[in-house]
């Protein structure tokens, strides 16, 4: 028979154990229970003219390939998008020209990251076939609307200077977007410049028509990603994430274009041949150079000459360049002089 001593001995060594294992097993702290929370996803303003890297990172599901979650918001218009970001319901947004400069001469507090897209012939001039209009000279005289102060807006400007002609010659009326079609269908004007995008659904509706105007090269235009200030300076893993998933859907485009193209069509609802036709002027690559640095400053210069905005100078556009994730994903698509 034991000895009682021996007995309590045990049931003290019993107790001891129990008392570990319940230490191994305890609730974790307050702030490991905060490192466990779901993170907010990156809200992203986007278009379909000009974001196929986002839409098939989204299909291909590169985005949780990356754990990055994303809300993605898809607008009609740059613009929207812009003011999506400054109102604070998103964190990225993408938009071209103009809708980037008129926030640099208002604004601080977004960063460029560089861009997703390009379009030798993103805007097009569209009229009626009877309506003798060819070519730049017959635009004299003649109704032509567009949304003011817009890269539509731009790209008339310059193709009117390069058959001679200036705003004071022709009649500028100028639209929301969603405005120019149902004039231009009505005949309350001659012709419209909008996007190829928009040129191509209408020419596949009235057919031989309509007549669409084009200058590839003439200006370029980008899908500029943009950030909030905030995100950059507190989260910048996620906006890595966000690059390296686009780059994902760079190589994607590259190795399956035909693909690529027939997802385009569907989600713009713009036909397959159609399709063919944008994109033989588009190309969707992340990149950052002095060549659209210099673009940006001609649309600050034009807007600032057009009386679009009230300054005494340009911005500095190097105070909004934002380039780290890009460099730190693809070193080989920034090329930047200063």
């Amino acid at each position: 028979m034991q000895s009682k001593p021996l007995y309590c001995s045990k049931i003290l060594i019993c107790l001891l154990l129990a008392l570990l294992l319940s230490a191994c097993t305890s609730p974790p702290e307050e702030s490991e229970l905060a490192t466990s929370k779901p993170v907010d996803p990156l809200n992203i303003c986007y278009g379909a003219t000009l974001g196929s890297l986002i839409m098939i990172a989204e299909q291909e599901g590169f985005f949780r390939e990356q754990d990055l979650a994303v809300n993605l918001i898809l607008k009609k218009i740059g613009r929207a998008n812009v003011a999506a970001l400054n109102d604070g319901s998103c964190d990225v947004a993408l938009a071209a020209e103009t809708p980037v400069i008129h926030n640099s001469y208002t604004r601080d507090d977004f960063k460029i990251l560089g861009t997703v897209a390009q379009s030798r012939s993103l805007n097009r001039i569209i009229t009626f076939s009877d309506s003798g209009i060819k070519t730049g000279t017959d635009l004299k005289n003649r109704r032509i609307a567009t949304a003011r102060n817009s890269s539509f807006h731009f790209f008339l400007d310059v193709y009117l200077n390069k058959h001679g002609l200036t705003e004071k010659d022709i009649n500028l009326e100028g639209m929301k977007g969603a405005e120019l079609i149902p004039a231009l269908e009505k005949r309350t004007v001659d012709a419209i410049v909008t996007t190829d995008m928009h040129a191509f659904r209408l020419k596949e509706r009235l057919g031989d028509a309509i007549e669409i105007i084009s200058a590839p090269g003439l200006n370029l235009n980008y899908g500029y990603l943009l950030a909030d200030k905030t995100v950059t300076s507190q989260e910048p893993d996620k906006l890595n994430k966000l690059l390296a998933a686009l780059l994902q859907s760079q190589h994607f485009i590259d190795q399956h274009p035909e693909t690529a193209r027939n997802r385009f069509s569907r989600t713009t609802g713009v036909s397959a041949d159609s399709t063919e036709k944008i994109w033989l002027d588009r190309s969707y690559r992340l990149s950052f150079d002095h060549i659209m640095l210099a673009i940006l400053d001609d649309h600050a210069r034009w807007m600032l000459d057009k009386g679009a905005i009230v300054a005494d100078r340009v911005p500095n556009l190097f105070n909004y360049l934002h380039l780290d994730p890009l460099k730190k994903q693809a070193p080989e698509a920034v090329n930047l002089m200063r």
